[in-house]
């Protein structure tokens, strides 16, 4: 009986996995790009001992993922106090997005 079921899963998998792969995604909903802070430590190590990495700008929590509820013209008052509004956005033929820059250095998008 388990070996049934063990199998039954598996067949369910491989046919949810090749039904998958066929979808493109044609257009995504996008916030940004979006100016950050400066990193307090950039220039040296930081109190732990670690230089400076990308990583720590995408480490620290701009919104809260779990309580927004983006939908496409929904507006939302970011960090300068500038009201920015979410927008459904076109991929390109490869199925990549094109975010466009602002002036400050250091940006995120969502």
């Amino acid at each position: 009986m388990k070996n049934k079921r063990v199998f039954l899963f598996l067949i369910s998998m491989i046919t949810v996995i090749l039904m998958a792969k066929g979808q493109q995604v044609e257009t995504w909903l996008s916030l940004g790009p979006l100016p950050v802070s400066q990193p307090g430590f950039i220039k040296g190590p930081d109190v732990s001992g670690n230089d400076f990495d990308d990583k720590f700008i995408l480490s620290n929590e701009y919104l809260n993922l779990a309580e927004i509820n983006p939908k496409d013209g929904a507006p939302l008052l970011w960090d300068d106090y500038r009201p920015r509004t979410w927008s459904a956005e076109q991929v390109s033929d490869d199925g990549f997005l094109q975010l466009k820059p602002e002036k400050p250095a250091f940006q995120i998008a969502y």
